[in-house]
């Protein structure tokens, strides 16, 4: 079930990403560290009323915000829209639940939550080693739009976009 995060969820919220943090190392995706994602992060998020949880026999298994806003240098990046857009951050899956379709949920949650809204663009990025990202952006009808440095220069993310069908 997913539901919007409450303050009192983020130990568990960040109990997920370090383990996140710790499986992507393992598999040499340095994308997020110590620096980011933070709690204050998913504070604001929960502030914002735009940080989501899913939940399996009451236990927080996965988090994902889906935003009003894009990050900084998403005014950069080339969009084939110029309609408002929203973008879907911060997806962590506690690595046990890996392989049960809850990113994929958390994807379509996305969708329905902008349709509802009367957005129909949606926007998000991933650093360019994140296969399973790109994977899920791709399985659901994300396209590749740009690609850019981080400010630092040393990483390269991937930016991806769909636009809705109107119904």
């Amino acid at each position: 079930m997913i539901r919007e995060a409450r303050r009192q969820d983020l130990n568990e919220i960040m109990i997920i990403v370090c383990a996140v943090v710790k499986k992507m190392h393992e598999q040499g995706s340095r994308q997020w560290d110590e620096n980011y994602p933070t709690g204050a992060d998913y504070l604001n998020d929960i502030n914002n009323h735009e940080l989501f949880v899913y939940e399996k026999n009451g236990e927080i298994v996965g988090v994902c915000t889906v935003s009003k806003q894009g990050h900084k240098e998403y005014h950069l990046i080339n969009w084939s829209s110029s309609e408002p857009a929203w973008t879907i951050k911060r997806i962590a899956i506690n690595p046990s639940y890996h392989g049960q379709g809850i990113a994929d949920q958390f994807m379509e949650f996305a969708e329905e939550l902008a349709k509802q809204s009367g957005i129909y663009h949606l926007t998000t990025d991933t650093f360019c080693e994140n296969k399973h990202a790109q994977g899920l952006f791709q399985r659901h009808g994300f396209h590749y739009v740009d690609r850019r440095n981080d400010r630092r220069g040393s990483f390269e993310f991937y930016y991806y976009e769909k636009i809705l069908a109107r119904e």
